[in-house]
C-alpha cells in the first residue's frame, strides 16, 4: 500500500468514525487513543489496526502526516456534506460567507495551531456560517 492509499484509508476511517458519532480521545499520558460512542463491528477492527496513526493524527503536526490527513478528511467531508444541501440559488451567498476573513481565519488558526478537537469546533462554526448564509441570515 502506498502513502496515498494510506492517507485515503485514514481519511475514510476518520470520516466514518466522526459521521457515526464516535469521539476519539487521547489518554492522559498521551500514549493511547480510545473511542467513545457506538463503534460498529467493522470499524472496530480498523480502529485497532490504525491506533498508532490515529494517535499521531490527534497529537501530531497538524500540517503534515496523519495530523494533516485527518483534518483534511474531515474538512473534505464537511464541504461535500454542505455541497449536497446548498441549493443553486444560495451558492453565491454560501461561498461569500466561507471566504469572509473572520470565518476563514478562525478555521485556519485552529487548523494550524489548535488541537484536533479545537479544529473540529472551528470546522463546525465554519459550516454553521455557511448554513446561516444559505438561509439568508449571514
Amino acid at each position: 500500500m502506498d502513502r496515498l492509499d494510506e492517507a485515503k484509508d485514514l481519511g475514510a476511517l476518520v470520516a466514518s468514525l466522526y459521521s457515526a458519532g464516535v469521539q476519539l480521545a487521547v489518554s492522559e499520558d498521551g500514549k493511547r487513543v480510545g473511542a467513545s460512542g457506538d463503534v460498529e463491528p467493522g470499524m472496530e477492527e480498523a480502529l485497532k489496526a490504525n491506533k498508532e496513526k490515529l494517535l499521531e493524527m490527534l497529537t501530531g503536526d497538524p500540517l503534515s502526516g496523519a495530523g494533516w490527513e485527518g483534518r483534511t478528511a474531515l474538512y473534505r467531508q464537511a464541504l461535500l456534506w454542505l455541497d449536497e444541501r446548498v441549493p443553486e440559488e444560495a451558492k453565491g451567498r454560501v461561498t461569500a460567507a466561507l471566504c469572509r476573513h473572520d470565518v476563514l481565519d478562525s478555521l485556519n488558526e485552529a487548523w494550524c495551531d489548535g488541537s484536533f478537537e479545537e479544529f473540529r469546533g472551528a470546522l463546525r462554526a465554519y459550516i454553521g456560517a455557511a448554513l446561516r448564509a444559505m438561509k439568508g441570515a449571514a
